[in-house]
């Protein structure tokens, strides 16, 4: 895309400062909406600088649904060990949608290996005013049914899985 990525750079610093003044700390990890950080490899630069520099982890969907992330994996590798930042090592982006369902989810919680793997979730409660804001809503409360269900906490436990934040590793 034709973007100013200092202009970026220059929005994704205010977006982190005002999370800064609201919470009063750094956040944990920085990441972009629809994985758009990654679209080239000057983009993921300015985000990783700003990761960098606020100390935190990155968000790294090594792999993913988008098909713009395959481009990501001509230039994030060699950026992500330049930088040596925090991430996790697998990105999981597949509990989305139709593919957010609890047989799904239960496959991928025994398929885990070993480190740390981020499972890409978008729960919440959904109320009339953002039904109007987000195509991506009931869905959104579908998934947090699934997440909380009894038989998912009893496979994350089988499995000896430790549930921990970016701010966790």
């Amino acid at each position: 895309p034709n973007l100013n990525v200092g202009e970026v750079k220059a929005e994704w610093r205010f977006q982190i400062e005002r999370f800064v003044q609201t919470t009063g700390h750094n956040p944990t990890h920085l990441d972009s909406h629809h994985h758009s950080s990654f679209f080239s490899a000057e983009l993921f630069r300015g985000m990783l600088e700003l990761a960098e520099e606020y100390e935190c982890a990155i968000r790294y969907p090594y792999t993913s649904v988008y098909s713009d992330i395959e481009e990501a994996s001509r230039h994030a590798p060699h950026l992500l060990k330049e930088f040596d930042l925090r991430h996790p090592d697998v990105f999981i982006s597949d509990f989305y949608d139709d593919g957010a369902t609890q047989d799904a989810l239960l496959v991928i919680i025994r398929s885990l290996g070993d480190g740390v793997s981020e499972l890409m979730c978008h729960p919440g409660y959904v109320d009339d005013a953002f039904v109007n804001e987000s195509i991506y809503n009931h869905q959104r409360e579908r998934e947090l049914k699934i997440l909380t269900d009894p038989a998912v906490k009893q496979a994350i436990q089988a499995s000896n899985i430790e549930l921990i934040t970016f701010a966790g590793f």
